[in-house]
């Protein structure tokens, strides 16, 4: 168990020891939508690349092995695309595509956790492609 769910956890039971049922249940889920927003918000990225020799593609810095596919870079946030995240991830994905000596010809942001966007979600995207229009990159979502 996490840290922080087991506390969770800990604070739940005493609230509604303290405070009686319904409070303590209502201090629970609402601590609960604080830590899974806290949660969603905070950004991991990985790189993908293709295994040699295979039409696989994985992590590349868990697998150094790993190619990057020539002009195209392919980014997996750890989390789902929302709101509370979307500008954040959407600042994070230029940074990383300003760490390249060689700009990219295409930048393909793997959005599989993410099954439908948010209005603010697509904002930023529209946003990106813009941008990145700009510098001649394409920006591939899937």
């Amino acid at each position: 168990m996490v840290r922080s769910d087991f506390a969770l956890t800990l604070i739940s039971l005493f609230g509604v020891l303290i405070l009686d049922v319904l409070p303590g249940l209502i201090l629970a889920a609402f601590l609960s939508l604080v830590l899974l927003t806290y949660r969603a918000s905070r950004l991991l990225f990985s790189t993908l690349g293709k295994f040699p020799g295979k039409e696989t593609i994985g992590n590349i810095e868990r697998h150094p092995e790993n190619q990057q596919v020539p002009g195209m870079v392919i980014i997996l946030p750890d989390t789902f695309l929302f709101y509370a995240n979307a500008t954040s991830i959407g600042d994070e994905v230029c940074k990383e595509i300003q760490g390249y000596q060689l700009s990219p010809r295409v930048i393909l942001l793997d959005l599989e956790d993410s099954k439908r966007l948010d209005i603010t979600s697509t904002d930023v995207m529209a946003d990106l492609i813009k941008e990145f229009k700009d510098q001649e990159i394409e920006l591939w979502l899937s």
